[in-house]
């Protein structure tokens, strides 16, 4: 794949995808505005299957190889990837509610937890998570299986990362809309910033395992993690109010350390994948 192939790709996916998420949230807000119908709802899980949609249809159009999506799990060979992305999961699940209550005490605490159930209730989650990590491929199959090595062959490895956040928090702006949220822009912002830093994480693994899979179970497990907590935090308005923005941006320092770290590892993994490539190409006399 030539560079202004994957440009033209790249353009195409956005185009189709943005277009057709679109549409499905138009005619969800048509059906329900409050999207607490079920059939809006139902749109509503439809268009995060569309990122996947979008990148089948192109790989049929382009004559590519679905395998190049990196649907397979490859379980047998990926099983320190699995554990890897087990740990990010839980990690990023927990640096939201429980992080904040160490940092703004006197804002967020937990009150009267039953220690036992909370493991069980995180052992469940991640169980949970395991079965339905599908639904999160609806868009890791487009984000990281499709889109990401074409912003790569683009730009290259650090470009691919950013622009992968900042494509796949743009998209969510029509399900935003849909779902009469009122600060969209800072919402937006946050989001975009969010997937940048998680992108890192991401693309480690998938590279690791050739595999969305991996990061797919991370994407459920971060979406899923923090509820878990939700219902067992005490919050004091007054004080949460006074320390909004301050939590928001520690939650956004939290979130670039996770980012970092695991793009310190990917460029060192990729300058030993390189290293060893170029040792074991036979030497020509």
């Amino acid at each position: 794949m030539t560079r202004k192939d994957a440009v033209k790709q790249l353009i195409i996916f956005i185009v189709l995808c943005f277009g057709l998420t679109s549409m499905v949230m138009v005619l969800a807000h048509n059906v329900d505005s409050t999207m607490e119908n079920v059939g809006a709802q139902a749109l509503y899980q439809l268009a995060c299957f569309i990122p996947a949609v979008s990148a089948l249809v192109e790989t049929f159009v382009f004559k590519t190889r679905i395998r190049e999506l990196g649907i397979a799990p490859n379980f047998a060979s990926s099983t320190k990837v699995y554990v890897i992305a087990l740990v990010f999961g839980l990690l990023l699940g927990l640096m939201d509610y429980p992080a904040m209550t160490i940092i703004f005490p006197e804002a967020v605490w937990f009150e009267n937890i039953d220690l036992i159930k909370l493991v069980f209730d995180i052992m469940l989650n991640v169980a949970i998570c395991a079965i339905l990590t599908f639904i999160s491929m609806g868009e890791e199959i487009g984000w990281l299986g499709y889109i990401y090595p074409r912003l790569e062959r683009v730009g290259g490895m650090t470009f691919g990362i950013i622009a992968m956040g900042v494509i796949r928090g743009l998209w969510h702006l029509p399900l935003m809309l849909a779902l009469g949220m009122e600060d969209v822009g800072g919402d937006l912002l946050s989001l975009i910033l969010s997937n940048i830093m998680l992108g890192g994480v991401l693309v480690l693994v998938t590279k690791l395992s050739n595999s969305v899979v991996p990061g797919a179970f991370i994407h459920c497990m971060t979406n899923s993690l923090p509820a878990v907590f939700a219902g067992i935090v005490m919050i004091d308005e007054a004080n949460y109010a006074k320390c909004a923005d301050t939590i928001d941006m520690m939650n956004t320092i939290i979130s670039a350390v996770f980012g970092i770290f695991a793009y310190v590892a990917l460029t060192v993994w990729e300058k030993r994948r390189k290293k060893h490539k170029l040792k074991s190409e036979p030497v020509e006399v």
